[in-house]
């Protein structure tokens, strides 16, 4: 592959630029951090000021790296991504706080955008104040095997992802946008939403009350791996939100793996209920293993209109919540499969649980004392954990855990292993 970098002099932090420890790894290991890509080689071409970064952008060619210094980029417009294979956009360096992509004054409500291209990367930089998508992967109009990493995704007041429907082919068979890849990144708000932040919502107002805000929310894919990052602090103005994930319209084989969901309204969810005019399934053979979600309560795991899905080896502490919904369906979901859990806080009512096929071998009760630090969303287990424990159903669901550890013997409920 030919490259093209964008690259700085010097790897020093820029004017303003200071290191985020917010969202640096513990030394433990846990959250995962991303191994650092390998130099990109081939044809570079260096610059180190927003209107280089949008003329680069624009000229992209087929092989191309652009790899951008360090500094803030007061972004007028969108970034696009666009009629070119085999590409990357990367900060240079490994710390993403160092490039910072602000859009605060675009005239576009959408950041980075990515359209008729595949087999791209956006790596090692953040992406923030966005009024509508931080990051659009147009699936409908030809962008597939889009990989988005180690990328801090902040202040985004619709959906820091966003992948919209992809519309049946002229044979009327379904179409799918394949291969996306979102790993090793971080998702959050400073705030809960308001008006004033989505020009949508302000001309709107009483449609979602400005709760029309979300994490990753992607329709119609194939194959789509979320895995290895951070969800926080994502709010609507009433605590209503969207998922963390929210996976539908006919999206399958989607694999949610090794996540943080902390403190946000929703955690993942398959399907979508309010949208009895889709065919179902909404979500077909996705599985959403080795998470630990953290008070979510709006919805902290959710399926509806499933079919062949699986919710196995995950950990949810919400010991105060609200509405009881550790875990919950709505409408079909046919051969669903929920096993292996930990949901630490109130008993589940039996009506969330009534639309899997399987709920078996489960933990439902408040375990606070099992997890090493639930106020920092670490729910690895400690030797107290005696409930959880080699407690795990057999044969195993699930060859490792939240920190890809290898899981041997019986395995122990929940996401983590005990060290």
């Amino acid at each position: 592959m030919m490259a093209i970098w964008i690259l700085a002099a010097t790897a020093a932090p820029a004017a303003g630029i200071t290191q985020d420890t917010r969202d640096l790894p513990g030394a433990s290991g846990f959250p995962r951090a991303a191994p650092p890509l390998p130099a990109p080689t081939g044809d570079v071409v260096r610059v180190s000021n927003v209107a280089e970064l949008l003329a680069a952008a624009k000229a992209l060619k087929a092989g191309q790296t652009i790899l951008v210094a360090p500094g803030v980029y007061a972004m007028p417009e969108q970034l696009p991504i666009w009629n070119a294979n085999d590409v990357a956009v990367r900060g240079a360096g490994h710390n993403r706080s160092q490039v910072v992509l602000d859009f605060a004054g675009s005239r576009h409500t959408e950041g980075v955008v990515f359209t008729n291209c595949q087999r791209v990367l956006l790596a090692d930089l953040t992406v923030q104040n966005v009024r509508h998508n931080g990051i659009k992967l147009n699936g409908d109009k030809g962008a597939a095997d889009v990989t988005i990493r180690n990328v801090h995704s902040r202040n985004v007041w619709q959906r820091h992802v966003k992948g919209p429907q992809v519309r049946p082919g002229p044979d009327g068979q379904p179409a799918w946008a394949p291969g996306y890849r979102i790993e090793f990144c971080l998702f959050e708000n400073d705030r809960p939403k308001r008006p004033g932040d989505d020009p949508y919502e302000d001309a709107n107002p009483g449609r979602f009350r400005h709760n029309y805000i979300g994490g990753i929310d992607v329709m119609s894919t194939d194959g789509l791996v979320v895995a290895d990052n951070v969800f926080r602090n994502i709010h609507g103005n009433t605590n209503e939100g969207r998922g963390c994930v929210f996976i539908w319209v006919g999206s399958r084989n989607a694999v949610v793996e090794r996540n943080l969901f902390m403190d946000c309204d929703q955690g993942v969810c398959l399907g979508n209920p309010s949208r009895h005019d889709e065919p179902a399934p909404h979500a077909t053979d996705c599985i959403v293993r080795n998470n630990f979600v953290v008070r979510c309560p709006e919805n902290n795991l959710f399926a509806s209109y499933t079919q062949g899905c699986r919710f196995v080896h995950n950990t949810v502490f919400d010991p105060d919540s609200r509405m009881k919904r550790l875990f919950r369906t709505v409408a079909p979901n046919d051969g669903l499969e929920v096993a292996g859990n930990i949901f630490s806080g109130p008993e589940i009512p039996a009506q969330f649980t009534a639309g899997a096929a399987v709920f078996r071998d489960n933990l439902n009760r408040n375990v606070a004392g099992y997890f090493r630090d639930p106020s920092k969303g670490d729910l690895r287990l400690v030797a107290a954990a005696t409930g959880a424990i080699d407690r795990g159903p057999e044969p195993p669901l699930v060859a490792d855990d939240v920190q890809a550890k290898p899981r041997r013997g019986r395995p122990d409920l929940g996401a983590a292993e005990l060290d």
